[in-house]
């Protein structure tokens, strides 16, 4: 989605892409990087298998004990992630043979920056999505883009875009009531008295 806005937007050139992904992971109490990259051309998931079977932050016991997991997520469709809703991530794979070593050292790895917390703190049902649909069913879904610019730069040109399409925006402004025709907007009041004919309307408001 954020390609696309990027698009949009004539901004996708300021975005460093990898052309696979490239992870190192480095273990500061051993010294040790050891990557977690795609094999180019393979299907999924075949093109995480190389690197995990070189993977030096997990031991062989460890690395094969993997593949239950990301055995059953492969197979699991949105009801059984439903069923696990209530359930955190963590719980989750214990109940699949991962040992806590296997999480800090491969499973948090993902988790983390994707879903803004630990294993411990992330529903299953979240957290096997972002797998099924980051790493499992798309050999190049989990490619990394770096910003050249700052989302400042996004969201500036997103406004100018945004004005040229017609559009007006009205910052720090209440609405007091809105007006419709049971299908479309036709007016807007502003808690400052304020009166704003419009077709359409957009609320952004804190989440």
């Amino acid at each position: 989605a954020y390609i696309s806005l990027l698009r949009k937007l004539g901004l996708r050139s300021q975005m460093l892409e990898q052309e696979h992904l490239r992870v190192p992971v480095h273990k500061p109490e051993s010294g040790i990087t050891s990557p977690i990259e795609a094999t180019p051309g393979l299907p999924p998931p075949l093109h995480l298998a190389a690197s995990l079977l070189r993977y030096r932050h997990l031991n062989w016991r460890q690395k094969v004990r993997l593949g239950h997991p990301i055995w059953t997520m492969l197979r699991m469709g949105d009801e059984g992630r439903r069923e696990l809703d209530d359930m955190s991530f963590a719980d989750w794979l214990r109940d699949q043979g991962q040992s806590a070593e296997t999480v800090r050292s491969f499973w948090d790895l993902i988790v983390l920056p994707t879903c803004n917390s630990r294993s411990e703190a992330v529903s299953a049902r979240q957290a096997i999505l972002v797998f099924q649909l980051g790493l499992l069913r798309d050999s190049r879904a989990a490619e990394i883009g770096i910003a050249k610019v700052g989302l400042s730069t996004v969201a500036d040109r997103a406004i100018e875009c945004f004005r040229v399409a017609g559009g007006e925006l009205r910052f720090g402004s209440t609405l007091s009531s809105m007006d419709h025709d049971n299908e479309c907007v036709t007016s807007l009041a502003l808690a400052n008295g304020e009166h704003i004919e419009a077709s359409g309307a957009i609320l952004a408001i804190p989440p």
